[in-house]
C-alpha cells in the first residue's frame, strides 16, 4: 500500500492553506499504522534549501519514516495509530527515548468579520 502523492504548501496568501506541522505528524503516524510509505511532489533541492518551514516539516517526515523503517513500533502501538482520526506527536524524553504522545488539534475557520467582531467556527 501507499498513502499517495503530497505536497508542502507554505504561505500563499489568504486563499491557500499551508501544511502545519500537525498534518505531517498525522500523516507519518497513519503511515507507521499501517506500514505504508508515501510520496513527496513538489520541492525542488533549491526551494528547500532556502524556505525553513519546508526544511521543518522534512525534518518530521524523515524522523517519522526512519523510525517505521526500522519497524520501531509493536503492533498494539500501531493498531492505535491506525484509528481514523485520533492524533500523536513525537516527544523525547528525560532518558532521550521517542514517545507518541496523543494529541489534539482543534483547528478553526474565521468564518464573518463585522463591526469589529470576528466569528470563529471550530472545524474539527
Amino acid at each position: 500500500m501507499h498513502l499517495g502523492w503530497w505536497a508542502f504548501k507554505t504561505w500563499s496568501g489568504p486563499q491557500g492553506e499551508p501544511t502545519f506541522t500537525d498534518d505531517i505528524e498525522y500523516l507519518c503516524c497513519k503511515a507507521i499504522g499501517n506500514d505504508v510509505g508515501l510520496s513527496l511532489m513538489g520541492v525542488n533541492p533549491q526551494s528547500f534549501a532556502k524556505n525553513s518551514t519546508l526544511q521543518r516539516l522534512g525534518g518530521i517526515t524523515r524522523k517519522y519514516e526512519a523510525l517505521r523503517h526500522a519497524k520501531t513500533f509493536s503492533e498494539s502501538i500501531k493498531a492505535q495509530l491506525r484509528v481514523p482520526g485520533d492524533e500523536f506527536t513525537l516527544e523525547q524524553d528525560a532518558e532521550g527515548a521517542l514517545k507518541l504522545r496523543p494529541m489534539q488539534c482543534q483547528k478553526q475557520k474565521i468564518a464573518q468579520l463585522g463591526q469589529g467582531l470576528v466569528k470563529n467556527i471550530r472545524l474539527r
